[in-house]
């Protein structure tokens, strides 16, 4: 059975890939902009499955700190990092498809990658430890 954490992980996989010389081998920004899009929603799937792990209802919005808060006041941990560039982040749902003077650095796309690892390994660890 696929999960949330299915999702998001192939959301980063492109990410990644659009990030890579393969995907992206003129370094072109738009395609850098669809690897912040793929990015926020790949942290944003990870968020929403660490809050039904909690047994917390599927929470739909595209603000990470919506969600960041509803997982803290259930009693899960979200790194201070992710806390504090969770609006940024969020930024680059909408901004990246619509907004044709918005860019987003690969070093700030790169960071946010390992924000989304971060959190995967906590989610792992705690699945391991319910266990």
């Amino acid at each position: 059975m696929r999960t949330l954490l299915d999702r998001a992980e192939a959301a980063i996989q492109a990410a990644r890939l659009l990030l890579s010389p393969e995907g992206n081998p003129t370094d072109d920004r738009l395609i850098t902009n669809s690897a912040a899009y793929h990015t926020q929603q790949g942290i944003k799937l990870a968020l929403v499955y660490q809050a039904e792990l909690f047994g917390l209802p599927h929470i739909r919005t595209h603000k990470l700190s919506k969600v960041i808060r509803i997982i803290l006041e259930a009693g899960c941990s979200v790194t201070s990092e992710l806390c504090e560039r969770s609006s940024v982040i969020t930024k680059w749902d909408i901004e990246t498809r619509y907004n044709v003077d918005f860019f987003v650095h690969r070093k700030d796309i790169e960071e946010a990658i390992q924000l989304y690892e971060d959190l995967k390994t906590s989610i792992l660890h705690y699945i391991e430890e319910a266990q």
